[in-house]
């Protein structure tokens, strides 16, 4: 998410000059391969022989490749003096840059990818929203495939006090977390140089540069971990609340799949163990969660039980329980709907899985209104 915002005003651009510049500074599809007819770009990728290699955190869980004459740092604060406008953004969890002394000469400013993770975005409807005055990007440009991984793109730029920047980002929703990669070409206005002392840098090969970079980016996740995540639409009068899920669970245990507006989680041997339900609020009206319960009655039977597990994103938390089952309903953050978990048994594996739960909504109106 871009921390330098470069505003456009009166004060700051020098008008024509400046919309002339940043017109020829907007990122160019061109410069990667043509889009597919899925709509996804491929952009070369793999190993690259020779190529450093930055293994993250295991919180963090991705590794990315970058040529021996980039820079590379994790420490923001010793990027941003390199250059009038920063090669990677204040959310950085690694960065590879090209430096001003391969560019000496021309009004080359800075140039790089980085990985952020933009831990404010903790929803993947969040996560893929590029139309927010704060992201520096809002253009969209479709999905792009990094090492079969899907990732939300869009482009765009900035100008301030005769500098430019450029911008293209790519966003997916993985672990419950919004991992951005962005790419920053920035340089300063050429008129501000006495005539012939300057040359332009060639922009178009350092986009092919970064888009190697990119091209390298991987996820490195637990082999024994899968991750289940999709939508389900509630219909009522024409409106259609969509919930957007996603969990974690240990694939050589369980099995999950979609049955209308559940997800069932099972054992090898078929055995439901865990079930999820989406229920849209609309026909019930309830104003909280304990109100709906009591008004669907999921487990006539069930006793108000202790909270005792915490799910991002919930609010309005109820628990109850019949003998070893337990049941949990909940209201996620973005919108007054409802989801209802019933766990067979309180064994721990369930209850990881549980806690891996990720649940937004969005309103989707009828065409025309």
């Amino acid at each position: 998410m871009k921390k330098y915002l470069f505003l456009v005003s009166a004060i700051v651009l020098l008008a024509a000059s400046c919309n002339q510049q940043a017109q020829k500074n907007e990122p160019k599809q061109t410069n990667q391969s043509t889009l597919t007819s899925d709509n996804s770009q491929n952009l070369p990728q793999g190993n690259k022989n020779g190529w450093n290699t930055y293994t993250s955190p295991a919180k963090y869980g991705f590794s990315i490749q970058y040529p021996n004459d980039f820079g590379f740092n994790t420490d923001i604060s010793k990027i941003r003096p390199l250059s009038y406008i920063p090669a990677c953004d204040d959310t950085t969890a690694a960065c590879a840059y090209l430096t001003k002394d391969k560019y000496s000469g021309t009004n080359f400013d800075s140039a790089g990818v980085s990985v952020n993770i933009l831990k404010d975005l903790n929803t993947q409807s969040q996560c893929y929203n590029f139309n927010v005055s704060t992201n520096e990007a809002q253009k969209d440009a479709g999905i792009v495939k990094i090492n079969n991984t899907d990732f939300h793109s869009a482009t765009g730029g900035g100008a301030a006090l005769g500098h430019f920047d450029s911008v293209k980002v790519y966003r997916s929703f993985h672990n419950n977390t919004c991992y951005e990669i962005m790419q920053r070409v920035a340089n300063t206005n050429i008129d501000n140089y006495p005539k012939g002392t300057i040359k332009e840098f060639n922009q178009t090969e350092v986009w092919n540069r970064l888009d190697q970079v990119l091209g390298t980016f991987k996820f490195i996740s637990d082999s024994k971990q899968a991750n289940y995540s999709g939508t389900h639409d509630a219909n009522y009068e024409g409106y259609v609340t969509r919930f957007h899920y996603s969990l974690n669970y240990p694939k050589d245990k369980y099995i999950i799949t979609k049955q209308n507006n559940y997800l069932i989680l099972s054992d090898k041997s078929k055995n439901n163990l865990l079930k999820i339900g989406f229920y849209s609020n609309d026909a019930i009206g309830a104003s909280s969660a304990l109100e709906y319960w009591n008004a669907v009655k999921p487990c006539p039977d069930c006793k108000k039980a202790e909270n005792k597990i915490e799910i991002q994103n919930a609010k309005d938390m109820q628990s109850f329980a019949k003998g070893s089952e337990q049941w949990i309903i909940f209201s996620p953050q973005t919108g007054g709907n409802y989801v209802v978990v019933w766990q067979k048994t309180p064994e721990s594996n369930l209850t990881d899985i549980v806690k891996s739960l990720n649940v937004s909504t969005e309103l989707i109106k009828p065409s025309g209104q």
